[in-house]
């Protein structure tokens, strides 16, 4: 939206060709759509398929379940909440991108520039805010507490959307809420697919369906994306004539508090299923210094040395696949049991780094909370980490 300031100014004539303001904007697209198109066909490389995963029986049971444990997960808390979660969040945002312009023009005065310039504002809001949430993620603060703070943002920001959005309001009621809805997505997006993913581990009967969970998860987001507009503009938004006659002058109906009720529930879901997780101790913490073996020897074969230090557990060097560590190397901590490292899935990827995007922006956090388990098992960085 940033572009559209300078783009508002362009008046060229070349060759009888006239360029303005008006069709300038169409030019850019097919520019950058013709660019990008380039790149893909020159600069892509497709990935290949690895056919050297073994697979055991177990997981070839477990993946044969299909579309049956797929539509059974999805009554699962832990996954209906995240799922909602996506679709609030980018309805609720929907609001903001229909509602401004038309909203603001009647009350404000305001054009496409001025709209623009609110839009462009709110992407250096949105990615300021991602370093914020990256920096909370390293220091251990809790995927849940991120996510909760988000949504008590939203409720209070859309809340003061609907009330402050009337005729002849000062410019700082239109903008003050927006900014704050702009810094609640952030908290929201990233946080939403890492509780995700790691449910869809959790759940044995979705082993081998994270790439469909994840293209479930952002077919909600654009559900909300083509649905949400056309309703806000025939029930939520006022015509300038039903503004005048209101009471108090609202550019917003009522109906427009489906954004803050639909972040209320979400809340109240994530509050239910962080108890349930807390119960079932999904949420037990890991001692730093707890390891695992990459691979577990007999119990007959242990010897008494390790028996009797049950502490620490010297991982042995795996035997292909990757090259063997320097001695001085220190003893590589994994993830808990539950969570089962797998390789890097392009596809999957994808699917994780679309579900977190707003405005055009994807967040750059791509793992979550302390969660690597889309790393190449052959990559030494991977290890390292």
């Amino acid at each position: 939206p940033a572009v559209n300031v300078g783009l508002g100014q362009v008046q060229w004539n070349w060759s009888g060709l006239e360029v303005n303001k008006l069709n300038v904007v169409g030019l850019v697209l097919v520019l950058i759509n013709l660019l990008s198109l380039l790149v893909v066909f020159l600069l892509l490389e497709e990935p290949t398929e690895d056919h050297s995963a073994h697979h055991t029986e177990d997981e070839k049971q477990q993946s044969g379940h299909g579309w049956w444990a797929v539509l059974k997960s999805l009554c699962c808390l832990q996954i209906m909440v995240p799922l909602l979660n996506i679709f609030a969040f980018n309805a609720n945002f929907q609001l903001i991108e229909t509602g401004l312009a038309p909203a603001a023009y009647h009350a404000l005065g305001w054009g496409p520039v001025e709209t623009s310039v609110v839009f462009g504002a709110n992407t250096i809001i949105i990615l300021v805010m991602m370093f914020a949430v990256m920096q909370l993620s390293k220091h251990r603060v809790k995927d849940e507490l991120i996510m909760a703070s988000g949504l008590i943002i939203s409720i209070v920001s859309y809340s003061l959307l609907w009330a402050w959005w009337v005729d002849d309001a000062p410019i700082w009621q239109f903008v003050l809420p927006i900014g704050a809805c702009a810094m609640a997505f952030p908290l929201l997006a990233p946080t939403n697919r890492s509780l995700f993913t790691k449910a869809v581990d959790d759940i044995a009967l979705l082993d081998g369906h994270q790439g469909t969970m994840q293209a479930i998860l952002s077919m909600a987001a654009s559900v909300a994306g083509f649905v949400a507009p056309g309703l806000i503009a025939a029930f939520v938004l006022r015509k300038p004539s039903q503004v005048d006659e209101s009471r108090h002058h609202r550019e917003l109906t009522r109906l427009a508090l489906f954004a803050p009720v639909l972040s209320a529930l979400v809340l109240v879901g994530l509050f239910f299923s962080y108890l349930k997780a807390l119960k079932k101790g999904k949420k037990k913490k890991v001692s730093p210094k707890e390891v695992i073996t990459l691979e577990e020897t007999p119990k007959e074969e242990k010897p008494k040395e390790e028996e009797a230090n049950k502490d620490v557990a010297i991982p042995e060097i795996p035997p292909a696949g990757r090259r063997p560590a320097a001695e001085d190397t220190p003893l590589m901590e994994k993830a808990p049991p539950t969570l089962k490292p797998r390789g890097f899935k392009p596809r999957v990827h994808i699917h994780r780094h679309d579900s977190a995007k707003c405005m055009g922006i994807c967040h750059p956090h791509t793992h979550g909370e302390h969660y690597h388990h889309d790393c190449d098992e052959n990559d030494d960085a991977s290890i390292e980490a």
